[in-house]
């Protein structure tokens, strides 16, 4: 059976999170912006990332196969996105792990 999740955290400056007059000047002339605070659900991390609407986002995703209570495969696959270009999945590594935590499976 297959089991999978996933998980997103968003990251993001609301007004009141900026005082001092140093930190709020780049603000108050427009050089930077405040953010609206996200939705509860993100239905559409891409859609968000359009709309500027976050600094960054972590997407975290996996999916592990379970035959009679022994996971037999495991696929974690994670991503990181900002406003200005949203960038692939990191993938090599967890590969390689994935590749070994297989063969130690298949092994018991």
């Amino acid at each position: 059976m297959r089991y999978e999740s996933s998980v997103t955290s968003l990251s993001w400056i609301p007004s009141e999170a900026i005082s001092g007059m140093a930190t709020r000047v780049p603000f108050d002339v427009g050089v930077a912006h405040y953010d609206d605070p996200p939705p509860e659900m993100v239905e559409d991390l891409e859609l968000l990332r359009k709309q500027d609407r976050f600094r960054f986002a972590n997407e975290l995703r996996a999916w592990i196969e379970v035959d009679d209570g022994v996971i037999v495969t495991i696929r974690p696959r994670n991503g990181v996105a900002t406003p200005m270009s949203a960038l692939p999945p990191i993938s090599k590594s967890t590969e390689k792990r994935s590749a070994a935590i297989e063969e130690r499976a298949v092994k018991r």
